[in-house]
């Protein structure tokens, strides 16, 4: 097995290709692909809840696997047009 990193939907991915076969097998890179592949074609729901004298949204388990989300990282959060953007790094 060589190591290689391959495009998948635009987006780089690491994993190993067998020199004789070609099979490819990937790295958890992957997870991140299928994940924003499935939020792309099935948004998820969820719901604003209230803590303390706050709202809160909850980040599901498979999004923070796979986008590396961590207990205490500070998110950013913006508006564009009608809708309310979170990510992992200022755009700003």
């Amino acid at each position: 097995m060589k190591p290689k990193t391959f495009l998948v939907d635009n987006t780089s991915v690491r994993g190993w290709q067998c020199t004789k076969c070609k099979n490819i097998d990937y790295s958890d890179d992957i997870e991140k692909v299928l994940t924003m592949k499935k939020l792309k074609k099935h948004p998820m729901t969820i719901k604003v809840r209230e803590l303390g004298d706050s709202e809160v949204i909850a980040i599901p388990k498979e999004v923070q696997h796979a986008f590396a989300v961590k207990k205490g990282e500070r998110l950013f959060m913006y508006v564009e047009g009608k809708k309310l953007i979170v990510t992992k790094k200022s755009e700003f």
